[in-house]
């Protein structure tokens, strides 16, 4: 398994996505219904934070890419979303 695989795998939930949009809007209504914390650490939340940055330093390398500035976008709302992850800790 390269590095990059074993990497991406610590935030994999190994549980199946449902393939059908009912079976989706099923557990996403189910998810926002409950009043209980996801079960997930500090730490892995801030791993992942240094993955996106990693990967965000590595599409601005690129020479010449086309979708430089949709790229920048992706990559910053998506620390952000992060970010306030992170600022939710106690709430």
């Amino acid at each position: 398994m390269s590095n990059r695989k074993a990497f991406e795998s610590q935030f994999s939930t190994k549980t199946a996505v449902p393939t059908s949009k009912e079976k989706l809007i099923a557990a996403m209504q189910q998810s926002f219904e409950k009043e209980t914390p996801i079960d997930v650490s500090k730490n892995s939340i801030l791993s992942l934070r240094r993955w996106a940055m990693q990967r965000a330093q590595e599409d601005q390398s690129i020479p010449y890419a086309p979708d430089r500035i949709t790229s920048s976008c992706h990559w910053d709302g998506y620390l952000r979303a992060i970010d306030h992850i992170l600022e939710m800790e106690h709430q």
